[in-house]
């Protein structure tokens, strides 16, 4: 499993610090910190619930976990319907962290379900969504930019570097 780090020092997310909101552009690392913090919150005994634009983020998963079981569900885009139906059906939803990854390619409807748990992540590019200013203006307890995004400001970030920022740290966050 891949190690969350700021400023240097080992971090850790837990349900304090959710919601979260990570956004980057294609190749800026965006992706994999967001597998890389699910990672560790499995780890910490969290259950899972994620759709996802693509279906590299459950084999990413699986490969920082070591293991697949029904504490992690994963959904890609093309069963956003099932996706759905879990996320209503669940009698432990409130339990698990739900990931919406590539928001950008999901509609609002699909946002505002996910938005309405108490332990979410959404990650994605948000300067390709379409519904960028109702994502925007939800309360997050963290967010990370691993490129700069208009209204926000954000120190200058090396490749796979972000800026982390919630009610109690700030700073240079990466994968060790």
């Amino acid at each position: 499993m891949k190690k969350i780090l700021l400023d240097g020092q080992d971090y850790r997310f837990t349900e304090n610090k959710l919601p979260l909101l990570i956004h980057g552009v294609d190749k800026s690392g965006a992706s994999l910190y967001t597998i890389s913090v699910i990672a560790d919150l499995f780890s910490q005994g969290h259950k899972i619930l994620v759709l996802s634009g693509y279906p590299m983020a459950r084999e990413e998963f699986k490969n920082q976990v070591g293991i697949y079981n029904t504490r992690a569900l994963f959904y890609t885009k093309d069963q956003i319907s099932i996706f759905q139906s879990q996320l209503k059906d669940l009698k432990d939803v409130g339990e698990r962290v739900i990931l919406l990854k590539n928001a950008d390619l999901f509609d609002e409807e699909v946002f505002n379900e996910v938005s309405k748990n108490r332990n979410f992540i959404v990650s994605g590019d948000f300067s390709k969504c379409i519904f960028r200013d109702r994502i925007l203006e939800t309360t997050f307890s963290t967010k990370v930019f691993f490129s700069p995004l208009e209204g926000f400001s954000v120190p200058e970030l090396k490749k796979y570097e972000g800026y982390l920022k919630s009610v109690d740290k700030e700073g240079i966050t990466t994968l060790g």
